[in-house]
């Protein structure tokens, strides 16, 4: 292996079964559009990834706005979160 040629990522395909899970975030739900933030082999990874995800801006949210927030702002109110299956095609 030289460590100077770029290397490409690789997709073990063979270990998909037909379908993929994509985790998905919508920054603002009026105004944008989903953004697939990972893929992963089993939904229980894209929901793992989709709650630290959530978790982390929860703690922005509260950081943000732990001193004041006087337009009542709630966490989420306007963005979102999901899992879906993306089928892989041979």
């Amino acid at each position: 292996m030289n460590l100077n040629e770029p290397q490409k990522p690789q997709l073990n395909i063979g270990a998909v079964s037909g379908c993929l899970y994509a985790f998905l975030y919508n920054s603002c739900i009026h105004e944008s559009s989903w953004a697939t933030v990972s893929l992963h082999y089993s939904k229980e990874g894209a929901e793992k990834a989709m709650q630290e995800h959530k978790q982390k801006a929860l703690e922005e949210f509260n950081e943000m706005y732990a001193d004041d927030n006087d337009f009542d702002f709630k966490f989420g109110e306007h963005e979102d979160w999901c899992v879906e299956t993306v089928e892989v095609l041979p």
